[in-house]
């Protein structure tokens, strides 16, 4: 919310999560047309065809591996870092929310339970997936609709919320970053929570 404020973040994760959209159309299309093992980077072959297949395969690869391993551990940091703070409005005077040891802790227990039903079995990973359809769609629900209904007249104005800019990296008396450089950081805010 520093980087952008409440306008940036609806803005960006309404573009974000519009365009993550069409790639999973996209994605939906090409498993249609390439029913095959392999997913990803052999699409990435077949797609770039005999002289750019290897390559377009290749780099899939990584950048798929990169990710998994970067990205996703970022988005369950993000996470703790969440419960964090939340645990420290409920329990203000708790030493342990402050140490390190906990936050990698919590941090773990979370990659566990994200990478558990991967491991267990294809029954529990299946049920695993409708839990987090069922949750993203009641999310959606309340993201674009009971939230916004319960919230009018008790918080924000509508101008408040929608057309507040907000530069927190700028608190001191020089101009560290510009109004367009904070909009763009708050792109990641939605891009790496649909990534994860």
């Amino acid at each position: 919310m520093y980087t952008g404020g409440p306008q940036s973040a609806f803005a960006n994760w309404t573009m974000v999560g519009g365009l993550s959209l069409v790639v999973s159309l996209s994605m939906a299309e090409i498993a249609a047309a390439l029913p095959t093992a392999g997913g990803i980077y052999f699409w990435a072959y077949r797609l770039g065809g005999e002289k750019y297949g290897p390559f377009l395969s290749w780099m899939t690869a990584w950048w798929n591996w990169v990710g998994w391993v970067c990205v996703v551990p970022g988005v369950q940091q993000g996470s703790t870092n969440f419960l964090l703070s939340a645990l420290e409005i409920k329990y203000p005077n708790a030493e342990v929310l402050a140490k390190g040891w906990f936050s990698w802790l919590l941090t773990a227990i979370g990659m566990m339970f994200a990478m558990a039903p991967n491991i267990i079995s294809q029954r529990i990973l299946k049920i695993y997936f409708r839990f987090a359809i069922f949750i993203f769609f009641t999310l959606f629900a309340l993201y674009w609709t009971w939230f916004p209904a319960k919230a009018a007249g008790h918080f924000q104005t509508r101008e408040g919320v929608f057309n507040r800019f907000y530069n927190g990296i700028n608190l001191g008396e020089t101009q560290e970053a510009s109004d367009p450089y904070c909009w763009v950081i708050g792109v990641l805010f939605g891009a790496w929570v649909f990534y994860g």
